[in-house]
């Protein structure tokens, strides 16, 4: 009976064992745990330079959008005013035409009337006439440009024995331009060159001044 037992005492011994050695101690769990809590923390802390820097990316990418958004936005065209194009009569205060404004008021009026004239291939039938000396508030032809633009003018005097003179001014009223002389006899062109995007006007420096045509090659409408 004493050899059976010792059996039976050898083989729950056995089996104990090998049971033992198949369980995951707690500390192996734990340490395997925190390996991989390392792991994950590493992982954020290389991917958020990653996020940083694409954050920087687009802050960078914005202002050149706006850049380039500026740069079309002030992109201009050519405007053209023909008198063919102006109703008769007496304005009294500021109108737009085809997007160039003629500047007047009720004290200080511009008048369209006929006049037959042919000129640079192009057959006229009216003509603006400003009427005496302009400034930027009365008596002008007020036109934007978008940067450096040239602007031509086709006019006359009103006085068939007399010169007159037409120059640009801008909304200050500073002279930008030099003078052109404009004959009364027969319809003259002159151009002149700005430089600078800004808010222009042709007048008269004394007299009237009759307009024709006025082309401006970097023009923002009104």
């Amino acid at each position: 009976m004493g050899a059976r037992f010792n059996v039976a005492n050898q083989m729950i011994s056995v089996s104990s064992k090998n049971s033992s050695s198949e369980v995951t101690k707690p500390e192996e769990t734990t340490k395997a745990q925190e390996t991989t809590k390392a792991t994950e923390a590493t992982t954020k802390e290389t991917q958020a330079p990653t996020k940083a820097t694409e954050a920087t990316t687009k802050e960078t990418q914005a202002p050149t959008k706006a850049t380039e958004a500026s740069s079309v936005s002030t992109k201009g065209e050519k405007l053209i005013l023909n008198a063919n194009d102006v109703s008769t009569g007496k304005i009294k205060s500021s109108t737009v035409v085809d997007g160039i404004k003629i500047v007047a008021t009720s004290k200080k009026t511009v008048t369209v009337d006929k006049s037959d004239k042919d000129y640079k291939n192009i057959s006229f039938t009216k003509r603006i006439k400003l009427g005496g000396a302009g400034s930027e508030s009365a008596r002008a032809i007020a036109f934007k440009t978008a940067g450096e633009s040239k602007v031509k003018i086709y006019a006359t005097s009103s006085d068939t024995n007399t010169s007159r003179l037409i120059k640009i001014i801008d909304k200050n009223g500073n002279d930008v331009t030099s003078t052109a002389k404009i004959p009364g006899s027969s319809l003259k062109s002159v151009s002149f060159r700005l430089d600078e995007a800004g808010e222009y006007y042709i007048v008269s420096e004394s007299g009237g001044v009759n307009i024709y045509y006025v082309e401006v090659s970097n023009g923002i409408a009104y």
